[in-house]
């Protein structure tokens, strides 16, 4: 599995921003307290959807930091949804060992329509475990 990771400063990360609390008046910038590395692979994301569905889906992660995360969906999600995500710890790929994975309970903090009809979601860690 290849993993793609380049770091982005805080003001260029995508609509993530969310992820902290803070003052509207606020910057993106100014509100984030951890530093988000845009990263470039797949996360199994599991919860219930706005319409009262269990879903199962498999989108790409956009950003991570240590505190939450960044991903896009078609499905409509609602800012304080719990969300289970598994995705790959961000190791140095190898071939003999797939990589750990860690699983995240999370809240939804924000949504955020995408030109293309996805929705953004801005997720906050709430409880992570490496497997």
């Amino acid at each position: 599995m290849e993993l793609n990771q380049r770091s982005v400063p805080p003001s260029q990360a995508p609509s993530a921003s969310s992820l902290d609390h803070g003052s509207a008046a606020k910057t993106a910038a100014e509100r984030r307290r951890k530093p988000r590395v845009a990263v470039e692979f797949t996360a199994t994301v599991r919860g219930v959807d706005a319409a009262g569905e269990a879903f199962e889906e498999s989108p790409l992660l956009d950003n991570l930091s240590a505190s939450g995360l960044f991903f896009k969906v078609a499905r409509q999600l609602e800012p304080g949804t719990s969300l289970f995500v598994v995705f790959p710890f961000p190791t140095a790929p190898t071939d003999k060992v797939p990589p750990p994975r860690v699983a995240v309970r999370g809240v939804v903090r924000r949504v955020v329509p995408q030109a293309d009809g996805t929705r953004g979601v801005g997720v906050s860690f709430q409880h992570h475990r490496l497997l």
